[in-house]
């Protein structure tokens, strides 16, 4: 029984660890626009450009 146990301690600590990097692996990918921003975009609505129209900074 104490085998089996620590067969499956050591499973389950891989696994955790694969998640973890996983995780880590998906934070580093550039970070996609939630759905409300891809929304406003698909109808037009965006931020305010920190630019005038002269290209003076505001």
């Amino acid at each position: 029984m104490d085998a089996w146990l620590k067969n499956w301690v050591d499973e389950l600590d891989e696994g955790y660890e694969r998640l973890k990097v996983a995780k880590k692996e998906g934070e580093e990918r550039a970070p996609h626009p939630n759905v409300f921003r891809r929304l406003l975009s698909a109808v037009g609505v965006t931020r305010p450009s920190p630019l005038d129209e002269s290209g003076e900074s505001l």
